[in-house]
């Protein structure tokens, strides 16, 4: 949370830059942006925000993946073998088996996009 914070902290200071740059310029903002902004460091701070925020959204569906899976292996942990006697029984069973080797593969490219 507090990386989150202070990663936001910088975005919202280099937009009060950029804002700041474009109402003292006398030049099209375009103009301003290129002539008094745009340099290594902007750049830099740019590209270091918005890989930061894909860091933040990627972790949050590997955390949310994972949950599933957590929650579907559970449930798969929890049937009686015993009980599952039935032709009815089995195909649930087998349902519930294809839904979790789902949510595993969904967690692993997931986590592949996240690395």
């Amino acid at each position: 949370i507090i990386w989150i914070l202070a990663l936001t902290y910088i975005l919202v200071q280099e937009v009060k830059e950029v804002i700041r740059v474009i109402q003292f310029s006398k030049e099209r903002w375009y103009k301003s942006l290129k002539n008094d902004y745009l340099s290594m460091w902007n750049i830099v701070d740019w590209i270091s925000i918005f890989v930061a925020y894909f860091v933040v959204v990627s972790w949050i569906r590997v955390y949310i993946s994972t949950a599933v899976v957590n929650e579907d292996f559970q449930r798969i942990a929890s049937i009686n073998l015993a009980s599952v006697n039935t032709t009815e029984a089995r195909g649930a069973y087998e349902g519930d088996i294809t839904t979790f080797f789902e949510s595993v593969e969904g967690m692993v490219d997931t986590e592949q996009l996240y690395r």
